[in-house]
């Protein structure tokens, strides 16, 4: 029988069928690295002796295609999670998952490394501001989605209108001043706002601006479920479920000589001691935050590491409808009780920052003040707290937190530091996503986990603190006077177009943040990158892997 599969769906399937590299085979023979904090050093990596497909060079016969360059193989990286949650970046909840999105999808604003918005790399090849709540949008012509429907005005209608009003949402909040989406002709889209809303354009770079086949939801059901469909530089193949996920190379492609390798796999269940051994051993092309204990090693062995400062959090998030957290003077003491440079130093080996300036770290710039005086280590202060909230004797309480080992050695440290001022900590490991999907289920009252970039910070903040999107399960109603400070101070950030303006509300929602202690942010967290050196990458400031558009090659 004729096999009917087009040229590179065949390439790609005889791939994989020579070099099935999983997760087994990364954990499976004689241990080649040192052993992180927790002795829980990888059990080995295999070798594998069949060489890399060479790569398909043929351009797609379509005549709106650009030409393709040649490209490299395809690449592997490993990852910590045990699977993404969701493939729909409207209903998704992992943090891990933005760097699946971001290859199968583009944005309508995509920005750059630097998160600054860029035309050339976005839907829309052109925009403009008339007044404070409009926006226009001019759309590339010519593009598809991977199942073959057009993007054009009306698909993004669809799509924005979908992000902002369907139940469960994550990107609802991101789209609450979205008063009307208008498709003024095929390829121009017109935004009314119904208020000044000055982080929206940046924020199309994130979740609610990353596309989705509106033929492909409506095919199945309202949700994508584990089958996306973009208009990104790479198609989704296959997942195998807790092993890993498979993309393949975008023939038709929009961006001429994007992508630059031919496909992408995400092996699960990588924790960092683990990458830093898969690297070495060759198994994986690229990593992010490898064992930081063991970066020199990988450079020592030549292979490049590359550091990149960000507002990423290592924290602990709070439900402040359970006891004890329902008190303030118990989530103060948790913040005073934390010795955030002894954290650093022993577990991350000096790695990041401790995040003693409030919520605002030194990676924002202007939004960033060095004078505001955050939580530090005070193991007074923190035992009066716990005074005032009614526990002279201290408290006990239990709380989630993945099971890979450096999380664990950050916890069992944290747990340490608790026990001085008579707080029991009872940490519980549990695989991603159960660790944290369980604490937004309300099973649990805390976990420890960390929050990524956003390309706008008021994004980031409002993802913690805001009681109309993901949080409101966890946090007080709207009579609560910490809430009623920290929503006029959303308020303000928003409206702020002037860089003044923005200073000092920045600055208004820093100081109604600390005073709520809506949770423990310990570090700023700096990113890092490994990469073996055919690897040509940049790392970006959102903290994760930016794969999308032309971002990543080999050679």
């Amino acid at each position: 029988m004729r096999d009917s599969r087009k040229p590179e769906e065949v390439h790609m399937s005889n791939y994989w069928a020579k070099k099935r590299l999983s997760r087994r085979s990364i954990l499976r023979g004689a241990a080649i690295g040192g052993a992180g904090l927790t002795g829980a050093a990888l059990i080995g990596c295999s070798s594998d002796d069949e060489e890399a497909s060479s790569a398909s060079t043929s351009s797609s016969s379509s005549s709106s295609a650009p030409a393709v360059a040649k490209r490299g193989r395809v690449i592997q990286t490993g990852i910590g999670s045990g699977n993404f949650a969701q493939y729909d970046p409207v209903t998704g909840t992992g943090g891990d998952e933005h760097q699946f999105l971001w290859s199968v999808y583009d944005n309508l604003v995509r920005n750059d490394q630097s998160l600054a918005p860029e035309k050339s790399r976005s839907l829309a090849e052109n925009w403009e501001t008339p007044d404070k709540t409009t926006l226009v949008f001019n759309l590339r012509k010519g593009i598809k989605f991977h199942d073959g429907s057009d993007f054009n005005a009306d698909e993004l209608k669809w799509h924005l209108e979908r992000a902002r009003d369907l139940e469960g949402a994550v990107t609802g909040q991101d789209l609450g001043y979205l008063e009307n989406v208008e498709s003024v002709d095929e390829y121009t889209t017109r935004i009314t706002l119904s208020q000044p809303f000055a982080p929206l354009l940046r924020m199309l770079g994130d979740r609610p601006g990353m596309v989705v086949s509106r033929k492909q939801v409506e095919a199945t059901d309202q949700f994508q479920g584990r089958n996306p469909v973009g208009t990104g530089a790479f198609e989704f193949v296959e997942e195998l479920e807790g092993d890993r996920v498979v993309l393949k190379a975008n023939e038709n492609y929009w961006m001429e000589g994007a992508p630059k390798v031919d496909g992408i796999v995400y092996q699960f269940g990588v924790d960092s001691d683990q990458k830093v051994n898969a690297m070495l051993s060759g198994d994986l092309d690229i990593v992010d935050n490898p064992d930081p204990n063991q970066l020199e090693t990988l450079s020592a062995a030549g292979i490049t590491v590359a550091k990149q400062p960000t507002n990423a959090k290592i924290r602990t998030w709070l439900n402040m409808n359970m006891a004890p957290f329902d008190n303030v003077h118990v989530r103060r003491a948790l913040n005073y009780a934390v010795d955030r440079d002894e954290l650093n130093n022993l577990v991350y080996g000096g790695l990041h920052t401790p995040a003693s300036t409030g919520f605002f770290g030194p990676a924002l710039g202007a939004d960033h003040n060095p004078d505001f005086e955050g939580y530090t280590y005070d193991p007074q202060r923190a035992l009066a707290e716990l005074s005032l909230a009614g526990y002279p004797d201290g408290l006990e309480y239990d709380i989630n937190t993945s099971n890979a080992p450096l999380n664990v050695a950050k916890d069992e440290l944290i747990q340490a530091q608790y026990a001085k001022v008579g707080i029991k900590r009872n940490i519980i490991p549990k695989p991603s996503p159960d660790y944290y999907m369980e604490f937004w289920e309300e099973q649990i009252g805390a976990h420890s986990s960390g929050m990524s970039v956003r390309p706008d910070v008021w994004q980031q903040i409002a993802y913690i603190v805001n009681a109309n999107g993901k949080s409101s399960g966890v946090l007080p109603g709207p009579d609560d006077e910490f809430r009623k400070a920290i929503d006029a101070g959303l308020s303000a950030v928003g409206e702020a177009y002037d860089p003044e303006d923005r200073k000092a509300a920045m600055a208004q929602l820093a100081q109604a943040y600390h005073d709520s202690a809506w949770g423990i942010d310990y570090l700023n967290s700096t990113y890092t990158v490994a990469m073996q050196k055919n690897i040509t990458y940049t790392p970006s400031a959102i903290g994760k892997f930016y794969f999308g558009n032309g971002d990543i090659a080999i050679s």
